[in-house]
Order: C-alpha cells, then sequence, then structure tokens
C-alpha cells in the first residue's frame, strides 16, 4: 500500500528527531502549517521540493508515489565532497541548468561517484 504524503512528511519528521516547530523553521513556515499538512492538507510544489531535499529523498517518496527515498545531492554538495569535479559541474550547470544528481540506493555509493565523475567529465567539456 502506498503511503500518503501527510502520513511519508510525519514519519520523515520523526525519524529526524525534529518537532513540527524545527521543520516549520527550516522551510520558512509555520507549525501550525506542518500540523496541516501532517492532517491531510497538501502543500505547493515549492513546499514538497523543500521538504524533499531537507529530508535527502525524492519528491516521488515524500508524496507516496515510489518506496525508493533516492539521496539528492546539490550541485553545491557535489562540488564539496568532490572539488575535483567542481570545473566540471559548473560547466554542466551552466549548459543544463543541473541542480542536483539523484541516489537511488539500488546502486553502491563508489559506483554512484564513479558515475557522477565520468558523466561530469563527459558532459561539462
Amino acid at each position: 500500500m502506498r503511503k500518503k504524503f501527510s502520513e511519508r512528511l510525519r514519519e520523515l519528521r520523526l525519524e529526524s528527531n525534529w518537532s513540527q516547530t524545527e521543520l516549520a523553521d527550516k522551510i520558512g513556515s509555520t507549525q501550525s502549517t506542518i500540523t496541516d499538512w501532517e492532517r491531510g492538507k497538501k502543500p505547493s510544489l515549492e513546499k514538497v521540493e523543500k521538504l524533499a531535499d531537507i529530508f535527502g529523498v525524492s519528491v516521488d517518496y515524500i508524496l507516496g508515489r515510489s518506496e525508493k527515498r533516492g539521496i539528492a545531492f546539490t550541485v553545491d554538495e557535489i562540488k564539496e565532497l568532490h572539488p575535483e569535479l567542481s570545473d566540471y559541474i559548473d560547466k554542466i550547470k551552466e549548459k543544463m541548468g543541473l541542480q542536483y544528481v539523484m541516489w537511488d540506493e539500488e546502486t553502491s555509493e563508489e559506483d554512484f561517484w564513479k558515475f557522477v565523475a565520468r558523466t561530469a567529465k563527459r558532459l561539462g567539456k
């Protein structure tokens, strides 16, 4: 059975050991808004994207459309974790508007980073 957004949000918030107020502060909202969402009210797409980024999951996962969490690495996180790719990543960002790269967790972390490096070097020329 697929989980609803409200269930998934509460689950992720509790896994992170955050109160509704703490989560609200992180996304620039209010505790009552988080309560509304956990009771079934739907947030804007912009807020869903922010929540997915904060929890490091895909938008599909937080919406309950997928059981695969996926982890999104922003361009800045990639550059911080792998400074040797910085120039390539900047060029790709300029060309394609790249904002983040998603790791599906079915691939080993080592293989994921090898893929990112190969792709960045190929596309960032």
